[in-house]
């Protein structure tokens, strides 16, 4: 991989690839909805960075602007997506609100095929996962009780059409998972952030009661994924990027709470298959298994 196209490329993880693909020297074309001139405040190295001004609805016009723009895919050019959007947030919005993302990730599909390149990296839940599992063993016997059904719902519908569309349009596609990437310097407004910076000042927190199993992982570790299956991520593979070792958001605090206070309290062990990432070590040689851990001491230590 010598170039990319990073779709998406102004939001949480989409930036952090961006930056993972020029700190490797990776040429990289950044498409997004945000201004040129906002959006290369976020990067101090810009010399392999491109940036096009672009929203979902228009993908088909992106072959006629990179022309414009004079910026050769090349031979080696990997096409990934980080886009999907609801009303005010990610998750949210009617079914048609969410199927909307299924039909522009499928055309992106044939249109990175169009452009010459050779891999599609597509950036997936696991959320999907859950709720593929209830479709598939319990649907008719057991009530559906998680939230944002109309999103996992489209994010399965997405993925099995991107499989689809790589195969007939000859292009390689790669799927991925993951939880909840968190960066060194707590930024954003998710619950998890505000509780962990609450925990930071010393502040009281409610005890969540939310019993879902998450996989917190450093946000620099999923850039690091992502680049590696740039080079590595193998045609019809599905990859979840995480630890492996998903623990429920009260026993992430504990550990976060006590870690801050020299205490130490190992992560538990639960035993749940979903969050297997043994494939991204097999086809990559990353080991994400104390990502946390580390991605903890970072934070203290800042």
């Amino acid at each position: 991989m010598k170039k990319a196209i990073v779709f998406g490329a102004n939001g949480y993880i989409g930036a952090s690839v961006v930056n993972k693909l020029l700190e490797n020297k990776v040429e990289v074309l950044a498409v997004s909805r945000q201004s040129e001139y906002h959006f290369f405040q976020k990067f101090t190295e810009r010399s392999l960075l491109t940036h096009l001004n672009l929203n979902s609805s228009e993908i088909f016009s992106l072959p006629m602007k990179i022309k414009e723009i004079n910026w050769a895919v090349g031979e080696s050019c990997v096409f990934y997506n980080f886009s999907w959007s609801g009303i005010e947030k990610l998750m949210d919005g009617t079914i048609e609100n969410q199927l909307s993302n299924v039909a522009f990730i499928s055309n992106s599909v044939k249109i990175a095929s169009q452009l010459g390149c050779i891999k599609f990296i597509n950036s997936g839940s696991i959320e999907e996962t859950l709720a593929e599992v209830y479709l598939q063993n319990n649907w008719n016997s057991i009530s559906y009780t998680l939230n944002n059904s109309n999103y996992a719902v489209s994010k399965i519908a997405a993925r099995n059409m991107c499989k689809l569309l790589g195969y007939l349009n000859k292009i390689d596609y790669v799927h991925t998972r993951l939880s909840a990437p968190i960066d060194e310097n707590l930024s954003g407004t998710s619950y998890i952030v505000s509780v962990f910076n609450k925990i930071l000042n010393g502040n009281e927190y409610d005890i969540p009661i939310n019993s879902s199993l998450f996989d917190l992982i450093d946000l620099e570790d999923v850039a690091n994924a992502y680049y590696l299956l740039g080079h590595y991520g193998k045609n019809k593979s599905d990859y979840f990027i995480g630890s492996g070792r998903p623990q429920k958001l009260v026993d992430y605090f504990e550990f976060f709470k006590n870690r801050m206070n020299n205490r130490e309290t190992p992560l538990r062990n639960y035993d749940h298959i979903f969050f297997n990432s043994d494939l991204l070590f097999q086809d990559t040689g990353l080991d994400l298994s104390n990502s946390f851990n580390n991605l903890v001491d970072k934070i203290l230590t800042k």
